[in-house]
C-alpha cells in the first residue's frame, strides 16, 4: 500500500509540474501606489516605482480617479524622466510571452514605454533616475511609442512581446516629457509575463493516462492475492 501512495504522489507532481509555469502580472491603478526616488539594480529598487521628482500619484482626474502623473512645468525646460518598476524573474525563461496594457494622456510629444531586463554584470545591471538613465538603451528588450497629442484618456494599444534571454531582473519603463503646462500620465498599467496555465502536451496526458492504468492494475492485482489468501 505503500508502495501505491508513494507512486500516485510522484506522478501527482510530475502532472503539476507539466502543466504549470512560472508567470509574474501587474495590475496598477495608483489608488495605493506610491513612487520612490530610487535607481533600479538586479538588488534594489525592486517592486516598487521609481522616478527621479517629476512622476507624482493624483488622487482624482484619471481613468477614472488616481493616476500616475508627469508634474506639469510652466517653464520652458523640457523635464523628460522615467517611471520604472522592476522585479526579480526568476523562473520567466528566455522564450515566455509579456504583454501590457495601460491608459494614458499625453498632451507633449511622444512619450516611449519599455520592457526590459538586467543582468548582475558590469553595465547591464542598473537604471539610474538620472539621464541619460544608464543603460536603459543597452538593456530593454523592446519599445513602443506613447502617442503625443492626445488630450483625453486612451488605452494604448497592445505591448507584446517575447522575453529573449535569461535574465536577473525584468522592468517596464515609461518615458514621458517635454515643456509647458500640460497634461502627461499612466493609468491601469495592466502587465502579464510568461505562462499561467498552459495545455498540457499529449505526451504529459498519455503519461498520466498510463500511470494510471497501471495503478488500476497493482491495486486490482494485489486485491486478487488478498482474496486468494
Amino acid at each position: 500500500m505503500r508502495k501505491l501512495i508513494t507512486i500516485t504522489v510522484l506522478l501527482g507532481f510530475a502532472f503539476l509540474s507539466a502543466t504549470s509555469a512560472m508567470s509574474f502580472t501587474l495590475t496598477e491603478d495608483f489608488s495605493s501606489a506610491t513612487i520612490y526616488k530610487s535607481d533600479l539594480t538586479t538588488t534594489s529598487g525592486l517592486n516598487q516605482w521609481n522616478d527621479l521628482a517629476r512622476w507624482q500619484t493624483v488622487p482624482t482626474g484619471g481613468n477614472p480617479d488616481a493616476w500616475a502623473q508627469h508634474t506639469p512645468n510652466s517653464l520652458l525646460t523640457d523635464e523628460t524622466s522615467l517611471l520604472f518598476y522592476g522585479w526579480q524573474s526568476e523562473g520567466i525563461d528566455t522564450g515566455m510571452a509579456f504583454s501590457l496594457d495601460f491608459d494614458f494622456i499625453n498632451e507633449s510629444r511622444n512619450g516611449i514605454v519599455y520592457i526590459g531586463g538586467l543582468k548582475s554584470t558590469a553595465g547591464l545591471d542598473r537604471i539610474s533616475r538620472f539621464a541619460p538613465w544608464n543603460y536603459l538603451g543597452d538593456t530593454f528588450i523592446d519599445s513602443q511609442s506613447i502617442t503625443g497629442g492626445v488630450s483625453a484618456w486612451a488605452s494604448a494599444s497592445t505591448f507584446s512581446g517575447i522575453i529573449d534571454d535569461d535574465y536577473d531582473v525584468l522592468y517596464i519603463a515609461f518615458q514621458m516629457g517635454g515643456a509647458g503646462d500640460v497634461l502627461r500620465g499612466i493609468d491601469n498599467v495592466n502587465l502579464q509575463v510568461g505562462e499561467t496555465a498552459p495545455v498540457p502536451e499529449p505526451s504529459t496526458v498519455l503519461l498520466l493516462g498510463s500511470g494510471l492504468v497501471g495503478l488500476a492494475w497493482y491495486g486490482r492485482k494485489r486485491q486478487q492475492k488478498t482474496i486468494s489468501r
